[in-house]
């Protein structure tokens, strides 16, 4: 039933229609949709790009995704989804991490990213990455639609425990009393 779910879901986001704007009028031109619609990066198309990216939201609840720009003339070249399982977010609010220039001194979100197959660690600024989240509890990071799911069950199963023992027992609660006065 989950994979089921997660197929339906996947293929339903891979199928909604990109379209920029720019004012009133349709911008086939523009580079995000170039990026979007006809290949996200070297290795996906726009529909596996998609998949990846609503099946880590669901499956680990939230999805990443690295942003390859050149930074001086600010063309995009890629979109990169990330493996959820090997990112940890981090949250720098007492500027530990340097990264070269520091403009202000709030609290500023960071991505490191394991690669599994060498175990090198990047470390990607919030600037850098486009980040989906699903239900998230704090703002920064998403909970899986599989851990509430398996909480909603563990709560059921320990309710129906509960009225399972008070059955047994009659519906009667065992309570003892002390009392101290005359």
């Amino acid at each position: 039933v989950y994979f089921t779910c997660m197929r339906i879901m996947t293929e339903a986001i891979a199928k909604i229609p990109i379209k920029i704007y720019k004012g009133d009028e349709k911008d086939k031109e523009h580079q995000v949709y170039k990026l979007l619609a006809l290949r996200p990066n070297p290795y996906m198309t726009p529909s596996d790009y998609a998949k990846a990216v609503e099946f880590n939201r669901l499956h680990w609840g939230h999805s990443v995704v690295v942003i390859d720009w050149n930074r001086r003339t600010g063309e995009l070249r890629g979109l990169y989804p990330l493996n959820m399982q090997f990112v940890k977010i981090l949250v720098d609010d007492a500027s530990v991490i340097k990264t070269g220039k520091q403009k202000s001194a709030t609290a500023k979100l960071y991505y490191l990213y394991t690669d599994p197959t060498n175990q090198q660690e990047y470390l990607y600024r919030s600037e850098d990455v486009l980040h989906f989240k699903g239900f998230t509890p704090d703002g920064i990071t998403g909970k899986s639609v599989r851990s509430y799911l398996g909480e909603l069950l563990e709560n059921a199963q320990s309710a129906q425990q509960f009225t399972n023992k008070h059955f047994k027992e009659g519906l009667m609660s065992r309570v003892v009393v002390q009392y101290t006065g005359d």
